[in-house]
């Protein structure tokens, strides 16, 4: 009985979370708005070192669509530095269980979380990561 009870408790208080659901995230580079589908994932806690803001991992296609080229995983620093649109460039150190490393991040103009009609400007940095399709962001984000 105490099993069932906290499994129908459990299931109540998942639905009610604010971090289930479809999300978008909106950037504003200058004059370029990007809008890509996006990840609620508490497994993110990746942060700037210098600032302490919060980085969103975004898949490397939407510089593409601020600087004008997708550059390859060895070029992408590279060619953020040498753009004049996108200001704030930093190497960001993350972790997994399996790997370290850095990861280009940058400050935009302005970012917006979308769930639904809900909208969540947020100050946070955009990490680029050529592996990923959509962006991943954690929820504390929207608190």
């Amino acid at each position: 009985i105490a099993y069932f009870i906290i499994c129908v408790a459990r299931l109540w208080l998942d639905n009610g979370s604010s971090a289930d659901g479809n999300y978008s995230v909106i950037i504003k580079n200058k004059e370029k708005i990007i809008s890509l589908d996006a990840l609620a994932d508490t497994g993110n806690s990746m942060t700037d070192v210098f600032s302490g803001k919060p980085v969103i991992i975004c898949p490397g296609h939407i510089l593409q669509q601020i600087i004008g080229e997708e550059p390859s995983c060895e070029e992408v620093y590279d060619k953020m530095v040498s753009s004049s649109v996108i200001k704030g460039i930093r190497l960001v150190p993350y972790s997994t269980i399996d790997k370290t490393g850095m990861i280009p991040a940058f400050i935009p103009d302005e970012i917006i979380i979308r769930k639904n009609d809900n909208y969540h400007k947020v100050d946070a940095l955009i990490g680029i990561n050529q592996g990923k399709n959509m962006a991943i962001f954690n929820p504390k984000l929207l608190y």
